[in-house]
């Protein structure tokens, strides 16, 4: 059917073509299955088949290509024989010629592309300025919209990798994700304005809104959790945060860990740990160790050779001296066992040929726990019984008793020294 000036006017022995439109099919002379509904619509199309073609000029320079679909003023304008490309929208995939499998959906989306294939635009601007770049996804207003040579790349949400260029295999979930990035390749951003100072570091991955929202060229950073990391900034690398907030102290220090909400201390140090929740600023100190709950906490750092705990006076109350001392000593029986345990998956799998590994020294926590219970002495917490279907004994809870049980022995050895 055909149906204005120069419509189909050339068609021989084609068949199933609609033209409407002036010069709508104009030059077609066996390509079928064809449908061209607008003024200049596959214009020079000639043996192609199964295009469909709505709107002014769109797939006006369409020779060969086939199984393309444009619908949008001047969409796959330029296409000349690639195939299997979808545009919708004004302008979108305006200058694509030979690029093929390509998806553009929206005002101008993946317009300037023209040998490029394989990408998919979702979004007014979506991957407008990519030229060669291929296989990118991107969904959302302007997402991707920098991109020009860039492959493997998928941004999703407004102004997601809105400034990249050449950057490849990027992930950018979310408003603004990504949106500083350039160059930079392997990043992964998901969440609100995660990573988005980012211009030319690498192997960053951001999990939550403003995750590692101010770090520049640093490399090797992972953030999971809102605002965490966020201060990172310039060429800090290396850290690692979990949890919401954490690591929130770090500007310029490198390879420290943070598990935890609201985890902090090091701004500038590196390589230090900390793990809990609510801690706070633990100290801008590199090489530390930090593991507690806020009320309890245990430090390590430097060449320390033993942890550190939490004791400051001011935190406690009805300080008496400690009445157990050299006569609670004499009464713990120190032991040599072997383990058997009850859960056989606890055996380690080389006990089987070295059952000997099994033997060790120590406390049976029951009779620990009878000898507290005849000295009133539960308090201590000796015997740790949340779970009292595996007890656990605190070895180093026992230093205040033997303290007292050396100080009773040093009055007794003085006393014959001095005899």
């Amino acid at each position: 059917m055909a149906v204005g000036s120069g419509a189909l006017d050339a068609n021989t022995t084609a068949s199933n073509n609609t033209a409407v439109g002036r010069n709508a099919l104009t030059a077609n002379t066996t390509g079928a299955d064809n449908t061209a509904l607008g003024n200049n619509t596959l214009t020079v199309n000639t043996t192609a088949s199964s295009n469909t073609a709505v709107g002014r000029s769109v797939l006006s320079n369409n020779t060969t290509g086939e199984f393309n679909t444009a619908i949008g003023r001047g969409s796959l304008f330029k296409n000349t024989t690639a195939s299997n490309n979808t545009a919708v929208g004004a302008y979108a995939l305006l200058e694509n010629t030979t690029g093929t499998q390509n998806t553009a959906i929206g005002n101008e989306a993946l317009e300037q592309a023209t040998t490029a294939s394989f990408n998919t635009a979702v979004g007014t601007y979506a991957l407008t300025s990519a030229t060669t770049g291929e296989q990118n996804t991107c969904v959302g207003r302007s997402a991707g919209i920098g991109i020009t040579t860039g492959n493997y790349n998928c941004a999703m949400g407004i102004n997601a990798f809105s400034s990249a260029t050449s950057g490849s295999e990027c992930v950018g979930i979310g408003r603004q994700a990504l949106g500083n990035n350039t160059t930079a390749s392997d990043n992964t951003a998901i969440g609100s304005k995660c990573l988005d100072a980012l211009t030319t570091g690498i192997q960053n991955t951001a999990v939550g809104k403003d995750a590692l929202t101010d770090v520049t060229t640093g490399d090797n950073n992972t953030a999971m959790g809102k605002g965490s990391l966020h201060d990172v900034s310039g060429g800090s690398s290396g850290n690692s945060a979990l949890g919401e907030a954490s690591g929130y102290t770090v500007t310029s220090g490198g390879q420290n860990c943070f598990i935890g909400k609201a985890t902090g201390g090091p701004t500038t140090a590196s390589r230090s740990i900390i793990i809990g929740a609510d801690l706070g600023d633990r100290g801008n100190t590199s090489n530390m160790v930090v593991i507690g709950t806020g009320s309890v906490v245990a430090s390590f750092s430097g060449s320390a050779t033993g942890w550190t705990f939490s004791s400051d006076g001011r935190d406690k109350t009805d300080i008496v001296d400690l009445p157990l001392g050299l006569d609670f000593v004499n009464k713990l029986r120190p032991r040599k066992f072997k383990w058997d345990y009850r859960d056989k998956e606890r055996f380690p799998k080389e006990s089987a040929e070295n059952p000997d590994m099994l033997i060790r020294s120590g406390f049976i926590a029951q009779e620990v726990q009878e000898l507290l219970k005849q000295e009133n002495a539960e308090y201590t917490k000796l015997v740790g019984d949340e779970k009292p279907d595996q007890l656990t004994v605190g070895m180093t809870d026992m230093i205040p008793m033997m303290i007292n049980a050396i100080k009773e022995l040093s009055v007794k050895v003085t006393a014959l020294e001095a005899g």
